[in-house]
């Protein structure tokens, strides 16, 4: 039951965290979404971001809530999904901006991010 308590509060800081983190970038990428380079850079850019938020995270929260190394690997590849759908559902809303694009940077931005953590965090 701790556990699931755990995932569920680290979820959601990692959710909030990154909407939060991602609004600002979204409304500069807007307007640039159908070019192929661009998108390219801005993905590369996205999974620097993500990184570097989760090396510094590593400084705030040195040590993982998730003691479990499945679900550690699970949130892996749960989180960046996660973000994807919530990203493409956020985005349909808006003008002027490709959901499956915006969609794709949250994947990657969570992914670096979730990896990284996965990677330095203290067991």
């Amino acid at each position: 039951m701790e556990e699931l308590l755990v995932i569920i509060i680290q979820f959601f800081i990692e959710v909030v965290a990154q909407v939060v983190l991602e609004l600002p970038i979204d409304l500069l990428t807007s307007k640039t979404s159908e070019k192929t380079q661009v998108n390219f850079l801005i993905g590369l850019l996205f999974v620097f971001l993500g990184g570097a938020l989760g090396g510094i995270s590593l400084v705030v929260f040195p040590n993982s809530l998730i003691h479990s190394s499945w679900l550690r690997c699970t949130n892996l590849i749960v989180a960046p999904l996660i973000s994807y759908h919530v990203s493409k559902r956020i985005s349909k809303s808006k003008e002027n901006v490709n959901a499956i694009i915006q969609a794709r940077f949250a994947l990657l931005f969570t992914f670096s991010l979730v990896a990284v953590r996965l990677a330095y965090t203290h067991h």
